[in-house]
């Protein structure tokens, strides 16, 4: 059973304590901030999931967001370069960072050891929701070997899950699955549901 949780966003050396997701919108805190980038330097940048003038905020770069359940830290997520921005009606907005120069996120164990790792081009991270919407190039890999290519894969922190209704590729120590129509797993990648699986391959062996 869950008895609590925390949040932290640590920039650099300076790191902040967010006591529940009814604060996190007022109490986000950035190490540095600057104006959003001109154009010409956005467009060398991996593509946002909207345009950049869209996304009118501050921007920090370094960013570590630590993840805390029952008083153990159980997740960190490593962003290069984010930008803070609010979206929704005036009555009801919404904190969003948007993070386009890569992002990693980092599922541990009870000793503190990641136990799978999520990496992306690209990634948003709804604040309130406490879920991470990532694209591009993303790939789940757990300790056991196995791993999860795809295009867009969602993590819903407070189910303690990542889903996707797009394409899947599962490749695991002997065979590879792939699905039309995405997935739903676990964290550690251990439990998972294909959805319109088109095949099943054994795996080639790298030892012939």
């Amino acid at each position: 059973m869950r008895i609590s949780w925390l949040f932290y966003i640590r920039v650099g050396e300076r790191e902040l304590l967010l006591p529940g997701p009814l604060t996190l919108a007022c109490l986000i805190y950035m190490g540095y901030h600057i104006l959003l980038p001109r154009q010409d330097e956005a467009e060398t940048q991996p593509l946002l999931p909207l345009p950049v003038e869209e996304l009118a905020g501050v921007e920090s770069f370094g960013v570590e967001y630590l993840f805390s359940d029952s008083a153990r830290v159980s997740a960190r997520m490593l962003a290069q370069h984010v930008i803070e921005a609010e979206e929704g009606e005036e009555k009801k907005t919404e904190k969003v960072h948007y993070m386009n120069q890569g992002v990693e996120i980092q599922f541990l164990n009870q000793a503190g050891q990641a136990h799978s790792t999520i990496k992306a081009d690209s990634a948003t991270f709804r604040l309130d929701q406490e879920i991470a919407d990532l694209y591009g190039n993303v790939r789940l890999a757990n300790h056991q070997g196995e791993h999860l290519e795809t295009e867009e894969l969602h993590w819903d922190k407070q189910k303690d899950s990542v889903f996707t209704d797009k394409f899947v590729r599962i490749t695991t120590p002997d065979k590879v699955i792939t699905g039309s129509r995405g997935l739903r797993a676990n964290t550690e990648f251990t439990a998972y549901t294909i959805y319109g699986i088109q095949g099943e391959i054994e795996a080639p062996d790298n030892g012939l």
